[in-house]
């Protein structure tokens, strides 16, 4: 899949109210998708490599969707609570760790168990 076929599917996850534009990060491949949400001052960031994305079949497998999938509903979580989430950037696919602490950090239900107290800027 190459980075339009990619940014038109995940544009199709989100809905017509996202915007995604990517740059080059620089030579080692990576690359950044910049999203925002009509309506809404806040940017978010999702650094990514180019060679996960070209790798992508088109249409993608079914484990492909599922990590797409998971991205636009982190996405969709950070523009509802943007708070959840103080460095506005993350990095996709990652780790299945990495993504895990992704997840869970932009969980509604945990905030709402915690008594919505809000993450620390270092944490």
């Amino acid at each position: 899949m190459n980075r339009l076929q990619f940014t038109t599917h995940l544009r199709g996850e989100l809905g017509r109210r996202f915007s995604v534009a990517d740059e080059e990060g620089g030579i080692d491949g990576s690359l950044r998708l910049v999203l925002v949400r009509r309506g809404n001052e806040e940017v978010l960031v999702v650094s990514t490599v180019e060679g996960w994305i070209r790798g992508l079949q088109a249409p993608p497998s079914s484990e492909d969707r599922v990590l797409i999938k998971h991205l636009a509903i982190c996405i969709r979580r950070f523009f509802g609570h943007p708070e959840y989430l103080p460095s506005r950037e993350f990095v996709w696919p990652g780790t299945p760790q990495t993504r895990g602490h992704i997840r869970g950090a932009l969980d509604p239900r945990r905030w709402r168990r915690l008594g919505a107290q809000f993450p620390e800027e270092g944490q």
